[in-house]
């Protein structure tokens, strides 16, 4: 018996298999719950087998410090609940894609915002070189709930939260939340929401690092909240470079070949400064800030990048100083934090005066 019912002997297997990992349990797993261990054959998990088993509404159990290599991207057209044990050293529960693959989607078509997945605890790695873009870490058409969740090196976005309703039937992730998890190292932004069914979502202590792409996009209609996001490095790629000694940063999203940083006319509709050494010193050429290519287009990537009209909350966000200014739309409304914005941004910004004492209201509409 894979899948365990709520049944004597159902709960007789779970707690021998229990056993027999040396796992403490103190109460009985829930129905329809079978260990990841049991697919797993010649060191690869057997997806085919575990999608065609999957009861609609069924757990899927992992065990600790244990690295789960797939073959394929996994889509689940069903509900399910997928518990992984931890994300920090040494008690990782790991899902490993080959290069350059996505890795887990959700697409029931019955995607009303009631029906939902849940995912924790896992860490998913993509090992990704110079893929599709569409090859993103986690893809969701329906509510899925993430907690506890590292993605990591995919060649799209960590994560897209799509209620666009493009693909799948009536996208609708309106109440989705995220938590405590990082997006890093990914070809994409790090967590990309988008469409008319992507509002009322929760982003509380997430981190995007060294991505790509933006760290965070938010596309959605209305009335998104984000707690305490963070940010570092993201825009490596297509939007930063050294050039003269300096680090610039594109400002727009084509930025054709040839545009020279400082030199070329009307330079600055396409280029703004990000460090200048304040000692004179000439500023190398790194990973992260390449060199800058006269044959090659640039695009600009943000720490924060939300379009539209949509009023959305983002409380206490930080943006650390080695990427592009946060760019807010619509009426956002932004309470404290250390988040440099351009000066594009609208909305209103919330903050403590500087000699702590009083509270100012910043317009940062332009």
């Amino acid at each position: 018996m894979k899948w365990q019912g709520a049944t004597l002997t159902g709960l007789a297997v779970i707690m021998a298999a229990f056993a027999a990992r040396n796992w403490q349990n103190t109460s009985p797993l829930p129905p329809k719950t079978a260990f990841l261990d049991n697919y797993v054959s010649k060191g690869q998990v057997e997806s085919a087998r575990l999608l065609a088993e999957l009861p609609d509404g069924g757990v899927i159990q992992c065990s600790p410090a244990t690295v789960y290599l797939f073959k394929t991207p996994l889509r689940f057209t069903k509900s399910v609940t997928i518990l992984g044990f931890s994300t920090t050293a040494n008690r990782s529960t790991v899902w490993k894609f080959p290069i350059d693959s996505a890795g887990v989607s959700f697409t029931r078509t019955d995607t009303a915002s009631s029906t939902g997945n849940i995912v924790s605890g896992i860490w998913f790695d993509g090992g990704h070189r110079d893929g599709a873009k569409a090859a993103h870490g986690c893809y969701a058409t329906g509510r899925t709930d993430l907690a506890d969740c590292v993605f990591e090196g995919f060649a799209g976005h960590g994560v897209f939260l799509d209620g666009t309703g493009v693909k799948g039937a009536n996208g609708n992730v309106n109440r989705n939340t995220v938590t405590n998890c990082r997006f890093s190292r990914n070809g994409g932004d790090g967590l990309h929401v988008d469409g008319n069914d992507a509002n009322v979502i929760t982003v509380t202590g997430c981190d995007a690092t060294n991505n790509e792409g933006n760290g965070f996009y938010d596309g959605a209609m209305m009335c998104n909240l984000y707690i305490s996001p963070h940010t570092n490095g993201n825009g490596w790629r297509g939007g930063k470079v050294t050039h003269r000694c300096i680090r610039w940063f594109a400002l727009s999203d084509s930025v054709p070949p040839g545009i020279e940083p400082g030199i070329s006319q009307n330079w600055q509709a396409h280029w703004d400064t990000l460090f200048v050494a304040r000692d004179g010193r000439c500023l190398p050429a790194t990973v992260e800030f390449q060199a800058w290519q006269p044959g090659r287009a640039y695009k600009t990537a943000r720490p924060f990048l939300f379009v539209g009209n949509a009023r959305h909350t983002v409380i206490n966000p930080y943006r650390e100083d080695n990427q592009a200014a946060a760019l807010f739309s619509g009426g956002t409304l932004v309470i404290n934090g250390a988040c440099r914005m351009d000066a594009k941004s609208k909305g209103q910004w919330l903050f403590q005066s500087t000699n702590g004492t009083t509270n100012a209201t910043k317009q940062i509409k332009q």
